[in-house]
């Protein structure tokens, strides 16, 4: 497993999900093309109260 994935995994895990926020856009500039980057993105965002954008951030990874 890769480093950007092992770290989100903790975080998620660990119910992070401020820290999974910040570190997920990280991931998802470094690598826009990565649908795991995008699926966190996507879950904090839901557990954040931010069900719109969870949504758009769950298309893009049907899209990749």
């Amino acid at each position: 497993m890769n480093q950007w994935l092992q770290r989100a995994t903790d975080l998620r895990q660990a119910e992070r999900w401020q820290e999974l926020l910040v570190y997920s856009l990280q991931w998802t500039e470094k690598d826009p093309k990565e649908a795991k980057a995008w699926h966190n993105l996507g879950m904090a965002r839901v557990h954040l109260g931010f069900p719109d954008e969870a949504v758009d951030a769950f298309q893009r990874v049907t899209e990749i």
